[in-house]
């Protein structure tokens, strides 16, 4: 008896062996697996990288530049844009620069690392789209700076050599202002009311060019940080020696 009971005790242990032995394999294959994949734009698999909300990794810088005489009118204007787009700091020159404004569309080409496009008249907004092979930032969109115009001098304005020439210009409110003809002066406010000095009109010279320059920045929030589109606002008005 005590032998057949043995005999039952070793049978069942074996069993219980075979069981848990058996049963190790079944609960790794449950158990979740662990991801140790790159990341799946780095690996090509762009679905989320598309994703207009997703966040952007690609730094962008615009240049606005406006340009016209003191008497021009809107469609007078000439506008050109320049974008660089960086990743991590590097240059990026694969991608797709669509800028948009009230006027059309126009597609930049890539000229000396840079994205540039140019348009006929200056609009009053101004929207850029970006898109790489791995990512597409939604539209990001900003208003102009207004063109100034000059109330004094007037163009052709007789102006005596050697004298300071008051110089007054609307509206105001940009974040600075700038001479940068017949010579660059020096960041000032923009206030609308400044002097050029009368050095600057000597005797010999029949006709000078007086420019100025309005500047403002604005963040463009949907791409990465640091990202900006700078509008520089340029208007001339010559003056004639007696």
């Amino acid at each position: 008896m005590r032998g057949a009971l043995g005999l039952a005790a070793l049978l069942l242990a074996a069993c219980v062996d075979d069981v848990e032995l058996a049963s190790v394999p079944l609960l790794r294959d449950a158990a979740a697996p662990t991801d140790r994949s790159p990341p799946r734009d780095a690996e090509g698999d762009t679905g989320d990288a598309l994703r207009p909300d997703a966040p952007s990794w690609l730094t962008v810088q615009a240049v606005l530049t406006v340009s016209f005489d003191g008497s021009a009118t809107s469609r007078e204007l000439h506008t050109d844009i320049e974008v660089s787009v960086a990743r991590a700091g590097a240059p990026v020159t694969n991608a797709q620069v669509a800028w948009t404004t009230s006027f059309g569309t126009a597609t930049t080409s890539l000229s000396s690392g840079r994205y540039r496009a140019s348009q006929d008249g200056y609009a009053p907004w101004h929207e850029l789209t970006v898109t790489t092979s791995d990512e597409r930032v939604a539209s990001q969109r900003w208003a102009w700076l207004p063109p100034h115009v000059f109330s004094s001098p007037r163009a052709d304005e007789l102006h005596e050599p050697l004298t300071p020439l008051a110089v007054a210009w609307s509206p105001t409110g940009a974040e600075e202002a700038q001479f940068t003809s017949p010579t660059t002066l020096p960041v000032m406010a923009d206030t609308g009311a400044a002097t050029v000095p009368g050095t600057y009109f000597p005797r010999e010279e029949r006709t000078v060019t007086v420019r100025l320059r309005r500047r403002a920045t604005v963040g463009l929030t949907g791409f990465a940080a640091g990202s900006s589109a700078r509008i520089d606002v340029t208007a001339s008005v010559q003056v004639t020696a007696p």
